[in-house]
């Protein structure tokens, strides 16, 4: 048996990360729509008609401000310690959007309403903000506005009605890229916001989030577990599809390299190597992932919606490479490579009773099916030559790579 675990660990290595993601004491009915952490310990987390606040990186939590809006704030952002803003809608009327900023940590706020589009539901869908002045709100129903004054004032910059716009991202003072929720098309900009152009994305996919790396690299979090790429500064897109009906709402990079993308029913998949490939990781909890939060790149959090949570990593999500090579202590998969049949055997009895999961190099979702007794066979002759990973569900924050030759 240590030979083939050793044969096994040689020949594919095992990809481990134990309880990754733990919860942390967030105990309130509110649904966290956004998640910002200023450091690893201080964060703000908002939904319906609340704010709530910790101190202590999750330990406790308390209100800092609630009923601000007419519908509730779905936003959420600090520049420091004292300044903030929060941003949603008062749902409806000639003024529909609202900014609230705070300069004192939340214990007061002053609310701005923004011009809206007549006949439609308009509210901030994404903050973003390139500097301690300058920021932007993409709002849902095609309004762009612009704060160069630290939200003393906004300026609408860009404006169509036929659009609802989801996210929006700089990663450079000049270039900025926006998304709407539907239609194939990005937004780009190349003079800080003052001008748009759009590209067609050679797809008509529902959109959530958008992240640049670098003025060329960026992602798009999409519906049916898709996940958009480019490398020429939106002119072209590639696009992994994960193969599940899952939608991704959110996308972030903590390096160059490393990223996180999640979305409904608990989905969590991770890069290291700048999205060529995505690997499902497990976030513990069956809930919508909504919004997501890394002070540093080892510290992160998830705010979730449904049974309302925020999960906490310390150690960056335990990402391992595609070649870690580790021993398994209670599992050995065998033969590896294999023509097609493969055996699992492990010494607890959990793990022969578990459902498995068989994912291609790219993280799409190829194969299901249940281990039921000491030595059990799956099939992969029906799978194309290439580098798989074995999910046990009795071993959710572990991963397996098989070798199908």
């Amino acid at each position: 048996m240590k030979y083939l675990l050793h044969l096994f660990a040689f020949l594919s290595g095992v990809q481990m990360a134990s309880a990754q993601w733990q919860l942390t004491n967030y105990s309130e009915a509110m649904d966290v729509e956004d998640i910002f952490f200023l450091t690893e310990d201080v964060g703000y987390v908002v939904g319906y008609h609340e704010v709530y606040r910790t101190t202590d990186g999750g330990d406790s939590w308390s209100l800092v401000v609630e009923n601000l809006f007419g519908n509730g704030p779905r936003l959420v952002h600090f520049i420091n310690e004292n300044v903030g803003f929060i941003a949603g809608s008062n749902s409806g009327g000639t003024l529909p959007i609202e900014v609230a900023r705070t300069i004192n940590g939340g214990a007061s706020w002053t609310v701005t309403q923004l011009e809206g589009n007549q006949y439609t539901f308009s509210y901030g869908r994404d903050l973003f903000f390139l500097d301690d002045n300058t920021g932007f709100l993409a709002c849902n129903g095609g309004s762009l506005y612009r704060t160069t004054d630290q939200g003393l004032n906004w300026v609408r910059v860009y404006n169509d009605a036929n659009e609802d716009f989801s996210a929006i991202h700089f990663p450079s003072p000049a270039v900025g890229y926006m998304i709407p929720v539907y239609g194939g098309e990005i937004y780009r900009t190349i003079n800080g916001g003052n001008s748009w152009s759009a590209f067609p994305l050679g797809q008509n996919i529902d959109m959530y989030d958008v992240y640049f790396t670098d003025n060329q690299t960026g992602y798009i979090a999409a519906s049916n577990a898709r996940i958009l790429r480019t490398t020429d500064g939106g002119l072209n897109w590639t696009t992994t599809d994960l193969g599940a009906s899952d939608a991704f709402m959110a996308i972030i990079f903590t390096s160059a390299n490393r990223g996180y993308a999640i979305g409904s029913h608990g989905t969590l998949v991770t890069t290291t190597n700048a999205g060529e490939t995505w690997v499902p990781q497990t976030s513990g909890v069956p809930d919508n992932l909504m919004c997501i939060s890394f002070p540093s790149d080892s510290v992160g959090y998830i705010g979730t919606a449904g049974y309302p949570h925020v999960l906490k990593t310390t150690n960056g999500g335990g990402i391992l490479g595609m070649d870690a090579m580790e021993e398994h202590p209670a599992i050995s998969v065998y033969p590896v490579p294999s023509s097609g049949l493969v055996q699992v055997s492990s010494t607890v009895a959990s793990a022969l009773r578990s459902t498995y999961r068989l994912f291609n190099a790219q993280g799409m979702l190829m194969q299901t099916g249940k281990l039921a007794a000491s030595h059990r066979t799956i099939d992969l002759q029906t799978l194309p030559a290439g580098i798989y990973l074995l999910q046990l569900d009795a071993y959710p924050s572990s991963s397996i790579r098989l070798v199908r030759k």
